[in-house]
């Protein structure tokens, strides 16, 4: 199991929402739970490591296994109108 943490930079305190999964799951799916848990919708949201750059669609079907090795365990919900 991993555990990744995604922070919900889209609503007013900035909250950590921890998420355990298998290594082998596809990214898009705990994205998708996520999201699902924080009321939002996957249109509007994008995901990026922390102080990183919006991930790309393609990698949102890695496993998350590679995601991790990748860019590390903490991600942050932005807002796909923002542009920073």
């Amino acid at each position: 199991m991993v555990e990744v943490i995604f922070i919900n930079s889209l609503g007013p305190n900035n909250d950590e929402i921890p998420f355990e999964s298998p290594e082998n799951v596809k990214f898009l799916n705990i994205v998708k739970e996520i999201i699902k848990k924080s009321d939002l919708k996957m249109v509007n949201v994008n995901v990026a490591p922390v102080g990183g750059a919006a991930l790309l669609q393609t990698e949102y079907n890695l496993p998350l296994e590679n995601i991790v090795e990748q860019y590390g365990y903490k991600f942050t919900l932005l807002n796909k109108g923002v542009v920073g």
